[in-house]
């Protein structure tokens, strides 16, 4: 039976192929169509899914998407106003984004299902917190856990807390609509300049240099928690006013005493920042304080939402909650719902899934390419390659690094990833400057071997997927300076030898020269662009940017010889 996941009602569009159970392929519409944030529908994504396991549209069982039609969402959020007038246009929207696709001469369309020429599509709909519940719990190690749903909104549900256990779901407290944990840090995104939706996690890293107490109290006012409950002073925020340019209101602009009027670093944005991040981080700690009060469910922890792309919190939970294991998977916001809707509607458990779900190319396919460029490359054999670019990095080269099968989600993990040397104390600035074109305060991610992470971080636990941001240990800040922030924390990833192989063994590499299990890692684009997906993305990349190596699985370009 296949099966396709879809999540279509926000940036990162995309879809998830499933196989009689099986994940095939998923991808976001972005990396394909080579549009950023991508929200149009994935048919790309589908018809690239479907033509690697050799299928068309009508070998397509069931189509799932991760928002349900039917829930009447009349707290709508403003800016989707010109764009859907009505909820019940994504359920005629989905449908009629499949049929042309069909080879059909003659359609019934009955309840959620469309009968053709002795077949039929199911439609589905998911609760989009649900769908969100599937990649949280779904994909965790855990047989029972309490579950922390958090973002800007669903259909009209801002975030949700429940116990799982098994194929049962209970919902202990649900908060809806404009009381928002992520519109409440995306109100102040924009505020200092930058896009809601999009560049939270600028203010994330910005945080860093700021005082929270200069507008801790102030900031304050915005947000009360207490026994579960969420609500937002909405004299402060605009969600629906049509004449207003941001989420926030002319009275939050006095409290803060003028307008931040772009987003240039400044000492206000920082100190604002700072205190958004540790109002956020307290919210969340009372509510899931108030999670473990209620649940039956005591140690394991999931959490999934656009929030949990909050790496800094993130890293934060276990020492400021009584849970002792928590778990965040590799795509915890709206672009894992494509997989998650699935994953829930099907009761599917998929302990640790791999991120690893886009497409490969070999050896003869990269060929191709390099002849069409007409590029002079190098071949190595596994071994050799990893000697010699490890000593390439160590000698402070930059790295496109191209290999296997496409990371999910919007993090690098070691398949097209840029590299470079950590031990670099300008490596950062020259990152920013000739490859990522980016702002000086977002920091860049260690990519250590597991083994070593105790070595390196305070309250080390494996962090595959750069879901946590941990403190170094103070004896190992010299060694590694390009990538230790201005807090002196890191997000790092674990990378393990059943994770990725070839990525450990470079990192193993580069160990045995530099005396360093660190490399620099940090995905594989520059600025505007989505992370590349094919070699013909790779090429054009290293073509434009300052890198100055690119491997293609077992082939190496050098610029010097371009």
């Amino acid at each position: 039976m296949i099966k396709i996941g879809i999540h279509n009602t926000g940036n990162f569009a995309s879809a998830a192929l499933f196989k009689d159970g099986e994940i095939i392929y998923a991808c976001a519409n972005e990396r394909l169509t080579r549009n950023k944030y991508d929200s149009s529908f994935p048919f790309a994504v589908i018809e690239k899914g479907l033509t690697e396991i050799g299928m068309t549209y009508n070998d397509i069982d069931e189509i799932v998407l991760s928002w349900n039609s039917y829930i009447n969402a009349s707290n709508r959020f403003k800016r989707f106003s010109n764009s859907v007038n009505h909820p019940m246009e994504r359920l005629h929207n989905s449908i009629n984004a499949i049929l042309p696709n069909l080879n059909i001469k003659h359609i019934d369309v009955s309840h959620q299902k469309i009968y053709y020429d002795n077949k039929s599509i199911t439609f589905s709909f998911v609760n989009h917190h649900y769908s969100h519940i599937g990649m949280a719990y779904n994909t965790s190690p855990f047989e029972s856990a309490s579950v922390f749903i958090s973002d800007g909104f669903g259909e009209e549900t801002s975030s949700l807390l429940a116990v799982a256990k098994g194929n049962e779901i209970k919902i202990l407290k649900e908060h809806n609509f404009p009381h928002s944990l992520g519109m409440f840090y995306g109100t102040l995104t924009e505020y200092c300049g930058f896009k809601s939706e999009k560049d939270e996690w600028k203010i994330m890293g910005a945080s860093a240099y700021g005082n929270p107490e200069r507008f801790y109290s102030k900031l304050s006012k915005l947000i009360h928690v207490e026994n579960g409950n969420l609500e937002l002073d909405l004299n402060y925020f605009d969600f629906y006013s049509f004449n207003s340019k941001g989420m926030f209101s002319n009275k939050l602009i006095e409290l803060l005493e003028d307008d931040i009027k772009d987003n240039n670093p400044n000492q206000k944005m920082y100190d604002i920042a700072s205190a958004t991040q540790l109002i956020y981080e307290e919210s969340s700690i009372k509510l899931i304080n108030w999670l473990h009060s209620k649940s039956e469910e005591k140690s394991n922890l999931c959490l999934g939402g656009g929030t949990a792309m909050n790496s800094l919190f993130n890293g934060k939970v276990t020492s400021k909650t009584k849970f002792k294991n928590v778990f965040i998977s590799f795509s915890p916001d709206d672009t894992g719902n494509a997989i998650g809707s699935v994953l829930y509607k099907d009761r599917i458990k998929k302990p640790y899934l791999e991120s690893f779900l886009g497409s490969e190319y070999s050896n003869n396919d990269i060929k191709v390419y390099l002849n069409k460029y007409k590029l002079k490359s190098h071949y190595f054999e596994r071994n050799e390659l990893n000697l010699q670019i490890a000593k390439s990095i160590f000698e402070g080269k930059i790295v496109g690094w191209f290999q296997g099968r496409m990371e999910y989600g919007q993090r690098a993990l070691g398949n097209r990833s840029i590299l470079a040397n950590p031990c670099d104390p300008e490596m950062k600035n020259k990152l920013n400057k000739i490859i990522k074109y980016r702002e000086s305060f977002r920091p860049f991610a260690p990519a250590i071997i597991d083994e070593y992470g105790e070595e390196y971080f305070e309250n080390y636990t494996y962090t595959p997927y750069m879901e946590k941001i941990l403190k170094f240990k103070d004896a190992v800040i010299n060694r590694i300076p390009a990538v230790v922030h201005d807090d002196n924390t890191g997000r790092l990833q674990s990378v393990s030898e059943n994770d990725n192989f070839e990525f450990y063994q470079l990192i193993q590499s580069f160990y045995k020269i530099s005396g360093i299990p660190i490399l620099i890692n940090t995905s594989f684009n520059v600025s505007g662009e989505p992370i590349v997906s094919s070699p013909e993305d790779a090429i054009k990349t290293f073509y434009t940017s300052g890198l100055d190596i690119l491997v293609l699985n077992n082939y190496v370009i050098f610029k010097e010889d371009i």
